[in-house]
């Protein structure tokens, strides 16, 4: 058996962390606390600095989707005033946007339950059905100029949902 010993010789420190080590903990106690702030000013950024309420809640939401809805809108302007080329990525972003309303009632409904309703699921359902059938016209080299009208009426209609429902509130 070999005993191991540690020597310490005059002017050596009697430390367990060798000085390497130790900067090494520093830095991570360094981006710890770092990284701790930036969750609390996300979380504080998030909540807008004070308390959480659903009003609060309600009213981001309400303006995420009224947000989404003129992107919507605007990205199904831009297919009727656009040549054929880029009407294929415009018919995305619509797809994109309708989504994002898709997802942001689902959330306000889990939030507020049925009351927190912003558009009938029908009514998305349907509008993503025309997108559908507007991507495979496309795909398949048909006139789009008949899906292109359902496709504004469609968004038309939600916008319209989205003031009826603004109003209410």
């Amino acid at each position: 058996f070999r005993c191991i010993m540690k020597y310490i010789y005059r002017g050596q420190s009697n430390t367990i962390i060798n000085p390497r080590d130790r900067k090494a903990l520093i830095y991570q106690i360094i981006i710890a606390i770092l990284l701790v702030a930036l969750i609390v000013s996300i979380v504080t950024r998030f909540t807008g600095g004070r308390n959480f309420t659903l009003e609060s809640f309600n009213s981001n939401v309400r303006a995420i989707v009224t947000s989404e809805m003129r992107q919507a809108i605007n990205a199904a302007e831009d297919i009727s005033r656009s040549a054929s080329s880029g009407t294929s990525n415009t018919l995305s972003r619509v797809r994109q946007h309708v989504h994002a309303l898709s997802v942001m009632n689902s959330l306000n409904i889990l939030a507020l339950g049925q009351s927190g309703r912003i558009f009938p699921q029908q009514q998305l359902d349907t509008t993503q059905g025309i997108i559908d059938s507007f991507m495979s016209q496309l795909q398949t080299g048909q006139t789009i100029g008949d899906i292109l009208s359902k496709l504004t009426e469609a968004l038309n209609q939600l916008q319209e949902n989205l003031n009826l429902s603004t109003t209410q509130q």
